[in-house]
């Protein structure tokens, strides 16, 4: 008996299949749509963007790869408001490209961003 597992596809839809499942031309197509854009930012004293507006963002990774904290936030983020992301913290935010998202520090912090959709 084959094994009944689910999947979500890029447009969020869920659809069932089992071991023999043959994905259709249409299928094959929305992954081509996938992209991912990579960016190394120097984080300071003044907030600054740290998303690049993938057009096709649904997903935005953040690494503080520096070794002090660093916060998050909007336009006007401070380092007493801010998400804080201590040294080697990471995290994903669900976020499409009108989404802008700001970071600061007290120091200067090298941060990674990761954008898909």
């Amino acid at each position: 008996m084959p094994t009944q597992t689910f999947y979500t596809q890029w447009d969020g839809s869920k659809k069932q299949s089992n071991d023999s499942y043959i994905a259709n031309a249409d299928e094959l197509t929305s992954l081509t749509k996938f992209a991912v854009q990579t960016a190394a930012v120097s984080v300071g004293a003044v907030a600054i963007e740290l998303t690049a507006s993938l057009a096709t963002r649904r997903t935005i990774l953040i690494q503080n790869n520096g070794s002090a904290a660093i916060f998050i936030g909007g336009a006007s983020v401070t380092t007493s408001d801010g998400v804080k992301l201590d040294a080697g913290q990471m995290i994903e935010i669900a976020a499409t490209n009108n989404v802008k998202i700001y970071g600061i520090s007290a120091g200067t912090v090298n941060v990674r961003c990761l954008e898909s959709g």
